[in-house]
């Protein structure tokens, strides 16, 4: 089998947790009730929660900016954030901020951590849900080309951040080139990469560099 790839990776601060593998269709987001037992899950499960996304009103509703945006941001964040939190950092109105928070929880890709009390008011605390998100290749060209443009042109600004470091790897990576496999090489090294990003998306206090990455490989059509 002939495989092409093409590998991007920058440096970020990311923050993951773990959760228990379970295929399902969000309905609608979790209640401040369920905030207890979200951190309870996030500390006993082992793997992460696979949610599906077919229908095209989920998929338009997750490629939009604003909405991406957020996402990023919580994965970035190393702490849990509350909604002027993030409008702080996107300049934009708390409650449009809210908005999209609301629908991002109704996806199943944000939850809310906590709630804080302060002066009387209540905030609430939100993270990035850390879930392995599925979608169908033909419904999913606008997401995956933000993915695509979005991880290019960060990788393109940690290098252009740095007037010709030293060592450019120690910024970021762009790879790209052809495999030739056989099917079990193929099997054996996709779990191999799976893995190792596995026991990799947890910080460690002890640890400087935090990455961003995006993997993509496709089987190509050239074959005999």
């Amino acid at each position: 089998m002939l495989w092409s790839k093409k590998i991007l990776a920058v440096p970020a601060l990311c923050r993951y947790n773990k959760r228990k593998s379970l295929q399902i269709r969000p309905k609608g987001p979790p209640g401040l009730a369920s905030v207890g037992r979200a951190a309870k899950k996030r500390c006993s499960a082992v793997e992460k929660k696979v949610i599906v996304m077919d229908q095209r009103k989920q998929l338009r509703s997750l490629a939009n900016p604003t909405r991406q945006a957020i996402l990023r941001l919580l994965r970035l964040s190393p702490r849990a954030v509350t909604v002027m939190e993030l409008a702080d950092q996107m300049m934009a109105s708390p409650t449009s901020v809210q908005y999209h928070v609301d629908k991002l929880m109704e996806l199943g890709l944000v939850e809310a951590d906590h709630v804080e009390r302060s002066r009387g008011v209540e905030a609430v605390h939100y993270r990035d849900a850390d879930v392995e998100l599925r979608m169908p290749a033909e419904e999913a060209e606008t997401v995956a080309t933000q993915l695509v443009d979005g991880t290019f042109r960060k990788y393109m600004q940690a290098l252009g951040a740095r007037a010709q470091p030293r060592e450019p790897e120690a910024y970021g990576v762009l790879l790209s080139g052809v495999l030739h496999l056989e099917e079990g090489e193929r099997k054996e090294l996709f779990q191999l990469v799976r893995n190792y990003l596995t026991t990799h998306d947890q910080p460690a206090r002890d640890k400087g560099e935090h990455w961003e990455y995006m993997v993509m490989a496709y089987r190509s059509g050239n074959e005999q």
